[in-house]
């Protein structure tokens, strides 16, 4: 059975072996489930147990941790431009155990932990401009996605009165054949 990692709430290594969760712990890892002394080490790939469980498995609650995994790298791995409701439904919407779903935190909490997943990814997101200055337009944001040229005149950032003039050729004769 080849070692199987997943990540904590906090970003930490869990291993995973035969049905129970373990954190690292210097130089071995120790159950996560609190009383328990089983301890586990790895050698060549090759995960061994120190000690004995004294509690059963928790089968939902890896299927919960893998699951909040997957909502993770989704948030990672999502653009900017999606909606945080979006990867949040796209994950938990393929569930299918009810305990699994009782498990998971509210959607409330999860879209928090999608937000805060992506602030860590890109703490500078785009950002809205508040002020004329603070307007940057880059080369492609110039161009409509068929390739003509939208962006007809900017007075630039430094002009207290700036003037930005969006329009492609077409529409500019649209507007010039336009009786009012």
């Amino acid at each position: 059975m080849s070692v199987q990692f997943l990540e904590s709430s906090r970003g930490k290594p869990l291993l995973l072996h035969d049905g129970s969760q373990f954190r690292q712990d210097r130089q071995k890892w120790r159950c996560l489930k609190t009383g328990c002394r089983s301890r586990a080490e790895i050698r060549d790939g090759v995960v061994t147990l120190c000690s004995d469980h004294d509690h059963a498995p928790d089968i939902v609650a890896n299927a919960v941790r893998k699951n909040l995994n997957e909502l993770h790298e989704a948030a990672r791995g999502a653009s900017d431009d999606s909606r945080t409701s979006n990867i949040v439904d796209k994950v938990v919407g393929l569930l299918t155990s009810e305990a699994v779903i009782g498990q998971l935190p509210n959607l409330r909490l999860l879209r928090k932990q999608v937000s805060y997943t992506r602030k860590k990814v890109n703490p500078n997101p785009t950002t809205v401009a508040r002020t004329l200055k603070d307007i940057v337009i880059t080369h492609a944001e110039k161009f409509t996605l068929k390739g003509e040229l939208f962006l007809l005149h900017d007075s630039g950032p430094d002009d207290p009165c700036r003037i930005i003039v969006f329009a492609t050729p077409a529409n500019l004769m649209l507007l010039r054949e336009c009786p009012e």
